[in-house]
């Protein structure tokens, strides 16, 4: 059963992320690092079969909330690195 949890924050940074040495399927999946107010850090590894809530295009400096399974294992390093699920980028109101 998945245990669903969220990051919420700022864009800091997004990277390619290889999946193996040869480069296969590069540009596929990327390292987003997400930066919440109180200064935690959460890399998040998007998938092609990531979803992201309105077919939205992130960029860095965009706040957004990453949706991961908290079961799910994870290698023990710091920043905490997750496999996104679900990714929404907050609206702007007003425009």
């Amino acid at each position: 059963m998945k245990n669903f949890q969220a990051f919420h924050g700022i864009i800091t940074m997004i990277d390619e992320f290889l999946i193996d040495e040869t480069g296969e399927g590069s540009g596929c999946y990327k390292l987003i690092s997400v930066k919440n107010g109180y200064g935690n850090l959460v890399n998040f590894i998007v998938a092609p079969n990531t979803y992201f809530i309105n077919h939205e295009m992130v960029a860095m400096g965009d706040m957004v909330t990453g949706f991961y399974d908290a079961n799910a294992a994870t290698p023990l390093i710091f920043p905490p690195q997750f496999r996104a699920i679900v990714m929404a980028k907050d609206m702007q109101l007003g425009m």
